[in-house]
C-alpha cells in the first residue's frame, strides 16, 4: 500500500483507511489504483485475537506515516512498541505469497 496516499490530504486517511471500509471506498478509482493491493486483498481470517491495525495512527502524527508505511520496511518499524502496538495485523501478518500480478499500491499517491 502507499505510504504517502492520503484522501484530500487527511491524515488518518490512507490506505489502512481505506482498508477499513473497501466496499465503498475501494469504489473510488484513484483509491482502488492508488491502495491497489487494500482494494484486491482477501479479507483476514476471523482469528478473533483482536488484533488489527489502527486506521489513525500516524509515527508523530507525520501523514503518511500509517501501518501502511509500517508495512514497507516491517523488521525495522515493527520493533518500535507503539507501531507494533497501533499496526498489530501489520507487524503480525505472513508475508504476502509473490503472485506476480503487478498490483501494489503507490508509494507518492494524495488525493
Amino acid at each position: 500500500d502507499s505510504g504517502t496516499f492520503l484522501k484530500k490530504d487527511i491524515p488518518g486517511k490512507g490506505c489502512a483507511w481505506v482498508s477499513q471500509n473497501k466496499d465503498k471506498r475501494c469504489a473510488h478509482e484513484k483509491s482502488r489504483v492508488e491502495c491497489c493491493a487494500t482494494c484486491t486483498a482477501a479479507p483476514p481470517a476471523d482469528d478473533d485475537d483482536g488484533c488489527t491495525d489502527s486506521g489513525t495512527f500516524l509515527k508523530k502524527d507525520i501523514p503518511g506515516k500509517g501501518c501502511a508505511w509500517v508495512s514497507q520496511n516491517k523488521d525495522k518499524r515493527c520493533a518500535h512498541e507503539k507501531s507494533r502496538v497501533e499496526c498489530c495485523a501489520t507487524c503480525t501478518a505472513a508475508p504476502p505469497a509473490d503472485d506476480d500480478d503487478g498490483c501494489t499500491d503507490s508509494g507518492t499517491f494524495l488525493k
